[in-house]
């Protein structure tokens, strides 16, 4: 992949994006970025697949229309490989997901869950002490 798309890709997913699994019968990595401008998620279709459709949640005819982009699987493996590098905010959930994902196992799939749970709560608990820092 040309690494100005890397590096693109890696911005969108750092700044709108969501590095996630889903958890059901078994363990589904996914990437979502979620965005009014289409034309950013059919590039990101274009470029590393996946599918792009409206996000579903209460709408006001006041708000622009949002869109999803979702890339799971081993397609979403292979855009972690190469976008981790460039990461910034969501570096050490990315980490987390290439480290023990070669695990393959349902147990090493729920350490990654909860792992991503955690970081996510640590970076929300730093977001709200600087907010508070700041007024």
């Amino acid at each position: 992949m040309n690494r100005d798309v890397i590096a693109y890709t890696a911005g969108i997913v750092d700044g709108e994006g969501y590095i996630g699994l889903n958890k059901g019968t078994y363990y589904n990595l996914h990437i979502k970025v979620v965005n009014t401008n289409i034309h950013v998620l059919k590039w990101l279709q274009c470029k590393w697949g996946g599918s792009v459709t409206i996000h579903q949640r209460h709408i006001s005819y006041k708000w622009r229309t949002p869109f999803r982009w979702v890339l799971t699987g081993q397609k979403a493996l292979e855009c972690l490989r190469q976008i981790s590098p460039l990461l910034i905010i969501k570096k050490q959930e990315a980490q987390c997901v290439l480290n023990q994902w070669k695990a393959g196992t349902s147990d090493g799939r729920e350490v990654i869950w909860r792992q991503l749970i955690q970081l996510r709560a640590i970076t929300i608990g730093t977001y709200e002490k600087q907010k508070r820092e700041l007024t």
